[in-house]
């Protein structure tokens, strides 16, 4: 799970630069899509961003919960292996 999570990170930084790099290619070069009223645009862009940071956030989470999982196996199993006493 925490391969995951770290697969999910890294795609939602994937996407954040690349839609980085699209607004400097934008401010620099004054490449323009056609046809794509700017206020469109400007939503495309905010929600792209807004889905990068649902990506890393959730990726986050898996690694949290895999962190999770296998301190609990860990922890099980030294329960398992303890001999305890009176019983």
């Amino acid at each position: 799970m925490q391969r995951l999570g770290l697969i999910v990170m890294w795609l939602g930084a994937g996407v954040g630069a690349l839609v980085a790099l699209g607004l400097a290619a934008n401010g620099i070069a004054h490449v323009e899509l056609h046809g794509l009223a700017w206020w469109i645009a400007l939503g495309t862009v905010k929600l792209t961003l807004l889905g990068s940071a649902g990506l890393i956030a959730a990726g986050a989470t898996l690694r949290r919960l895999g962190k999770r999982q296998e301190a609990r196996a860990e922890l099980d199993a030294l329960s398992r292996d303890t001999p305890r006493l009176g019983g």
